[in-house]
């Protein structure tokens, strides 16, 4: 019997797919002295009921990137660990009744191809051929993904704690973790049953108990537990178990083929929280009682679609807990507020990621970062009010209902909604704003003045915001905006090393006068962007540091990881002390000026900050507008922020001021080549990649990524970040697969109509080589365009 240990160099807690996948991958990479802590046994909690699909592609490509790796892991997994995983390739369908149910099915496609997964849309013939125990008169195609699977969820975790116990990792079954012994922001220990474990990182992989285990850390991660039902038939004669799985989103409802059965599953609205209250101590391998009231109605669409199921029994029906999070998506990397833990949890497609994730956390863990931009499933993204009771549960179990339902792009939630607001939410509200959430903050995303109707209406097409949009587009480019940027983040770094800390890990040279303003990046030893931000010089060691609004927590989790050793320096969010009101446009200086305190000095000239009064507050004006026209950013006291826009208004009036929200504000920078954080410019790329080349300078003290872009700039970049225009798309919106020369290249980063060329813009990065010569066309919704490649100074001339 192996002795139960006082001190392991990495914990892994939690013994389901995730927990020993990771276990398996950090011991393969080499890491030593593994412990697997698991408080009933392997497969408890909710891997040992999961329905066992593996699909491949998402709405992100490194996200559907990431299952391929899963995917190609369980293709050799039993070769490897001497255990077989349960996995079979039988392809995948998913279902489209309705016109706008094909038009998502196409965008999917071209996705799918983008990443070099193969894909097509077939007819309702080849689907009858593929599921014939389907109903298909109402069918109108389907998305067919050959290369998709199932996985039988026992048989591939036992794999992979045969492969974690291969390289090292000790696995210890009937452990409870109950506590940690924590020192600022590190855990020195894991409190269990058996003894404390002194170690060096921990990793959260606990499923539906990660909040839990989270809780215990002092930290609120933004995952839960929600139930999930499926049933299971009696058998069929003649059923054929190597049949595709099936999604029917129109009806929401999924099928997997068994042995001699059929596992029939939805995603019910109102489902139930599994954590909102403790989750009792013996609670292991059990189930939950059906809720058949909400299963009901599923059953009879399921019979719609597969009429064979009104003849058969029902075998069992399975009513378990499943990890979820605040926005459907995984909750994984380092955790916030502490230095050497990382979580893997909310992972509703745990059997389908499992593989991918065990080896993107391994390189996170061990090399300080994954292999791939993983933004989207970065638990950094969230905040600390998104782990709250009240904001955590009403949003999880919204999206685990709309888990299939159609959202074209710019979906909103309903739920957890107005936790934050600007001081500008009423008045703007009364001009009819209509708002989105962010980061729960409510933002102006466009005016319905004289339109009608103040609510969104999503399309594939032209959405109802089109004409709105464009007008307040055009006041910009034309006259002047207004825009409510009070969500930005924002932090004020001090100290007496705060300057040495961003001069190491900004690109930029911030070695300048008080009152500077920098653009800059933070970008990492490899070269890749992990910020875009804005940096002012207020004292010799005090800055003024914005960010984008949900990228805060990240930007400081990551300065704080990547300060030199020992550095003095404090981060403190002033986030809700400042209110952001941006006036940009060719009007835009005169309007300041006229609503600035009579003998008070004007708007300082280049890129320095100007401290202004306005009414009775004094104002921080920045040079920066990411609209692309002359503006500035005023920080104004969140108490005058009402004032402050109200004399900016009447000031305005005059020269053609219009309120203007975020959905215009893309068209904008767009239009004039400005690039996104998490899209155009990521981890991925680096800034000669992306065109902001410029801001790099080299020649000064070592920085952290200094050396890695000097390498860069003297190989050039391989690829670039280029702008397209088309004349024959209506719309597009970033991820459709681009064509160089005929050949898949990659996929646009992010696309926007605008309206002052009255064309869709498109970015993309293409291959140096095919910059100039390559012919370039865009796949949206299974038609190829023509796309015109755009620089900077073409588009300028045309605005």
């Amino acid at each position: 019997m192996t002795v139960f240990p006082s001190q392991a160099e990495i914990v892994v807690i939690g013994g389901g797919v995730l927990g020993t996948s990771i276990a398996f991958h950090l011991a393969k990479a080499g890491a030593k002295d593994v412990i697997l802590l698991e408080k009933n046994e392997l497969t408890h909690g909710s891997t040992w009921h999961a329905a066992g699909m593996v699909g491949q592609l998402r709405s992100s490509r490194n996200l559907s990137r990431l299952l391929q790796t899963s995917v190609n892991i369980y293709e050799g997994l039993e070769a490897e660990t001497g255990l077989a995983s349960g996995w079979r390739r039988t392809g995948s369908l998913r279902l489209a009744s309705t016109p706008e149910r094909l038009l998502e099915a196409k965008r999917s496609n071209t996705i799918a191809k983008s990443v070099g997964l193969e894909a097509a849309i077939i007819t309702p013939k080849e689907i009858a051929d593929l599921f014939p125990i389907a109903e298909t008169k109402d069918v109108l195609g389907a998305l067919f993904v050959p290369g998709d699977g199932v996985a039988d969820p026992t048989s591939l975790t036992l794999s992979f704690a045969a492969g974690a116990r291969k390289h090292g990792v000790k696995i210890f079954q009937h452990v409870a973790v109950n506590g940690f012994e924590r020192s600022g922001r590190r855990i020195n220990a894991v409190r269990t049953t058996e003894g404390d474990v002194r170690c060096r990182i921990v990793v959260n992989a606990a499923g539906v108990w990660a909040r839990e285990i989270g809780k215990l850390m002092q930290v609120n991660l933004a995952c839960c537990g929600l139930v999930h039902q499926y049933l299971i038939t009696q058998p069929i004669d003649g059923m054929d178990s190597n049949m595709p799985s099936m999604r029917d989103p129109d009806l929401s409802v999924y099928y997997k083929p068994e042995s001699n059965g059929l596992v029939v599953g939805c995603w019910e609205p109102n489902t139930a929280a599994f954590d909102a209250n403790p989750i009792p101590g013996a609670f292991g391998r059990e189930l939950l009682p059906p809720a058949m009231d909400r299963f009901e109605p599923f059953i009879e669409a399921a019979i719609k679609r597969t009429p064979l199921l009104a003849e058969l029994g029902i075998r069992d029906v399975i009513t378990g807990p499943i990890p979820f999070s605040a926005d459907g998506d995984f909750v994984m990397g380092p955790i916030p507020g502490l230095e050497n833990t990382f979580v893997a949890s909310g992972c509703v497609v745990g059997i389908a990621a499992g593989g991918g994730i065990g080896k993107v956390m391994a390189e996170w863990i061990l090399e300080g970062q994954p292999s791939m931009d993983l933004w989207p499933v970065d638990a950094r993204r969230f905040g600390d009010h998104h782990g709250a009771k009240s904001y955590l549960f009403p949003r999880a179990i919204e999206v685990y209902g709309d888990h299939y339902r159609l959202q074209p792009p710019g979906h909103e939630t309903s739920s957890s909604r107005g936790f934050r607001r600007s001081p500008l939410y009423s008045l703007l509200k009364q001009k009819q704003a209509v708002y989105g959430a962010k980061f729960g903050w409510e933002r102006p995303n466009w005016f319905a003045s004289g339109v009608g109707e103040a609510v969104e209406r999503p399309s594939f097409d032209r959405p109802n915001w089109f004409s709105p949009v464009a007008d307040e587009h055009n006041a910009v480019r034309n006259a002047a905006g207004i825009f409510d940027l009070t969500s930005f983040a924002k932090y004020e770094i001090h100290g007496p090393d705060a300057f040495n800390v961003l001069q190491f890990l900004s690109v930029r040279n911030l070695d300048k006068s008080i009152g500077a303003v920098s653009y800059t990046q933070l970008c990492n030893k490899r070269g890749g962007i992990e910020a875009d931000v804005s940096i002012t010089r207020l004292s010799h060691n005090r800055f003024y540091y914005v960010t984008g609004t949900g990228n805060g927590v990240r930007d400081v989790e990551w300065i704080r990881a990547n300060a030199p050793a020992n550095a003095q320096f404090a981060i403190e969010d002033v986030t809700s002390a400042w209110s952001v009101l941006l006036v940009t446009g060719p009007k835009a200086r005169g309007i300041i000026a006229d609503a600035i305190e009579e003998g008070e000095g004007g708007i300082r000239s280049g890129s320095e900050l100007s401290t202004l009064t306005i009414g009775a507050a004094h104002v921080r004006a920045l040079p920066i507008s990411f609209a692309g026209e002359v503006g500035w950013e005023l920080h104004v006291p969140s108490e005058f922020a009402c004032d402050v826009y109200e004399r900016l208004l009447e000031a305005g009036g005059p020269r053609g001021l219009r309120n203007v929200g975020y959905r215009a504000l893309d068209s904008l920078r767009i239009e004039k080549g400005y690039r996104y954080w998490g899209s155009d410019i990521t981890p991925d790329y680096n800034p000669y990649e992306a065109g902001l080349g410029f801001c790099v300078d080299l020649d000064r003290d070592p920085f952290l990524s200094q050396v890695a872009l000097r390498d860069a700039k003297l190989r050039g970049p391989s690829r670039r970040l280029c702008t397209f225009v088309s004349d024959k798309l209506r719309n597009a919106f970033g991820g459709e697969a681009l064509y160089v020369d005929g050949e898949i290249a990659g996929a646009t980063t992010s696309a926007a109509f605008a309206h002052s060329i009255g064309k869709v813009v498109v970015n993309a990065y293409v291959p140096s080589s095919l910059v100039k010569n390559g012919e370039f066309e865009i796949e949206c919704f299974g038609e190829r365009s023509q796309l015109m490649r755009a620089t900077q100074r073409d588009l300028l001339k045309s605005v």
